[in-house]
């Protein structure tokens, strides 16, 4: 989905929190919530970062408003 339309969405359902699963969704929410308000949360469910994903992880992890690690 492109950023835009998803940004619309979110706006448009009136979606007070956002969740990705991965560091990569969690960009993606990032970027279409900024400036509205919307809450980001990420939970890093089987999480074996590749390069890039680390690096898109120690960008995006810092600005999120929640992260839930999934455990036992």
């Amino acid at each position: 989905i492109q950023l835009w339309r998803l940004r619309r969405l979110i706006k448009d359902r009136g979606a007070k929190i956002v969740h990705g699963q991965q560091p990569i969704d969690a960009l993606v929410l990032y970027l279409a919530t900024r400036g509205t308000g919307v809450k980001c949360v990420l939970s890093l469910q089987n999480y074996f970062p590749d390069e890039l994903n680390r690096k898109i992880g120690n960008f995006v992890i810092p600005r999120m408003d929640a992260i839930c690690p999934v455990s036992k």
